[in-house]
């Protein structure tokens, strides 16, 4: 599925962002999995349960990182296909 920006992102129930010794940890404790999250897909899931707007997380992203929108855009496009193929959201077209 091609990934668009005016799509609204579902985060799955029962999921926990931890910090366990220094690593971000994305439990899911319905499948009893965890993920390990670098530092900017960590940023991403926050700012996705804050916005659920793609547009809204890109423009964080791009104010928090200093980056370009453009650049921003690809990333968290990147980063919401790895979160859908692991079952972690899901899109909504409006």
């Amino acid at each position: 599925m091609k990934l668009e920006m005016s799509q609204r992102v579902i985060v799955a129930e029962d999921l926990q962002l931890q910090e366990v010794c220094g690593e971000t940890v994305l439990l899911d404790l319905a499948r009893e999995t965890y993920f390990c999250l670098d530092e900017s897909s960590a940023q991403v899931w926050r700012l996705l349960r804050k916005h659920p707007d793609l547009v809204a997380v890109r423009d964080a992203m791009a104010a928090e990182f200093r980056m370009d929108p453009v650049y921003a855009e690809a990333e968290l496009l990147s980063q919401i296909d790895e979160f859908a193929e692991a079952g972690l959201v899901t899109l909504k077209s409006d």
